[in-house]
């Protein structure tokens, strides 16, 4: 299975799924409300029309037929017909997308390495001779995931930084520590995310999310260019920039820059805070995401530097993150729960844009499934890409100095 990827539900049916299952679990939420309530009915049948009866049968029918047939709609999402050889691979792993392939001597900065997919990115790469450098906001954690890494692969080469994605500070104090460890950069990982249900300011007065999933990453990769154009050079290797997106962004109908980091009212209502933090302040950063890495990706083909950036759809997979979005559609995720990849699956795009010779040479492109694949218009709309990247360029320049960022014009 050397360099192939699980291939399993399109992205943009597994998010219609969940859509769908978060419909089915409000309608079900409904039907006791619906069972209560009284019945309209006309105040004389023999004075009501035919056309009339019809819209009053209408607008009191109770959900009952709206979950049933959201319920089959889910059911024929959730069992396509696939062909054979799909299913052949649907268990495919970041190992087995790695098998084979040597890593020794190459540098790979991951940031949330110590966790949830990104463990499983940095205990492949490990044990295909990568040194791994997690960058954690938790330190405890991060010592943890290199215990487990190396009780698996005992001469493996893994570091542990302290890196706060939401800080500007904390992102520049990374760069010199990993800067100072004398550390060539062959790949850089951008995988850490967050997404919540509430609105938080980060220190620097940012939206968190955005301030985690966009700001610090692209203060990150500007500070690191340097050395990865330089690692390149010397190495005669082209160097990767891997951006781990998400099938999410397609709810994002562009980037609200106005309202970025102003709370919405929908957060004051609980039943709504999950819809919005995932469905927009989440879909937005993950656009925002694939489109740094196009815009970079076009920068820096211009001025003929020897790195390719991409950006990635993991898949939709088992874990806390989804369990915890999921909560609003209650039984109706676990339904689904059996079409969902593990996180071993999960990693396997991951692994393959980050080192997989098939990626030689690829940049600005955006993947799931180990192959490439379309985005929504807005991940492809450069003009957009050039307005985020003049806006982000601008919140960093009133927060912090510019110094030791490295900005392809």
């Amino acid at each position: 299975m050397n360099g192939e990827c699980a291939k399993e539900l399109p992205c943009r049916s597994l998010w219609r799924i969940g859509k769908m299952a978060t419909r089915c679990a409000s309608l079900q939420l409904l039907l006791p409300v619906a069972s209560a309530a009284p019945i309209a009915k006309p105040r004389s049948s023999r004075k009501c029309s035919k056309r009339a009866r019809s819209k009053v049968v209408a607008r009191a029918a109770p959900p009952q037929e709206a979950l049933l047939g959201s319920l089959k709609e889910l059911q024929s999402l959730v069992s396509p017909k696939v062909e054979e050889s799909q299913r052949s691979r649907a268990k495919s792993t970041a190992e087995e997308v790695m098998d084979g392939i040597s890593l020794d001597s190459k540098v790979v900065l991951i940031t949330g390495g110590s966790a949830g997919i990104g463990f499983e990115t940095s205990r492949v790469l490990a044990r295909r001779g990568a040194h791994v450098v997690i960058a954690s906001e938790s330190l405890k954690a991060a010592h943890a995931a290199k215990l487990k890494i190396l009780e698996q692969t005992p001469n493996a080469q893994v570091t542990v930084l302290h890196l706060n994605l939401g800080s500007m500070y904390s992102v520049r104090n990374f760069v010199a520590k990993f800067k100072a460890l004398g550390l060539p950069l062959h790949i850089l990982i951008n995988n850490a995310g967050i997404a919540s249900s509430q609105f938080v300011l980060s220190e620097d007065g940012l939206e968190m999310t955005f301030a985690v999933n966009h700001v610090g990453h692209f203060v990150l990769t500007h500070s690191l260019l340097d050395l990865i154009e330089e690692t390149a050079t010397q190495s005669g290797n082209r160097g990767r920039i891997v951006v781990v997106a998400s099938s999410q962004h397609e709810s994002a109908r562009g980037i609200n820059f106005k309202n970025l980091h102003r709370k919405s009212w929908m957060f004051a209502v609980p039943v709504l805070q999950s819809i919005h933090g995932l469905s927009t302040v989440y879909a937005q950063t993950k656009l925002a995401n694939i489109l740094f890495a196009k815009e970079l990706a076009r920068r820096l083909e211009e001025q003929g530097v020897n790195i390719s950036v991409n950006a990635l759809h993991p898949g939709v997979f088992n874990s806390s993150f989804v369990e915890k979005f999921a909560e609003p559609a209650g039984l109706a995720f676990s339904w689904i729960e059996p079409f969902l990849k593990t996180i071993e699956q999960g990693a396997a795009t991951t692994c393959y844009v980050a080192a997989h010779p098939d990626v030689e040479g690829i940049s600005g492109k955006y993947f799931a499934d180990c192959q490439e694949t379309s985005g929504s218009k807005y991940a492809s709309d450069m003009e957009l890409g050039k307005e985020l990247w003049a806006y982000t360029e601008d919140l960093i320049a009133s927060h912090a100095n510019l110094e030791d960022c490295h900005l392809p014009s």
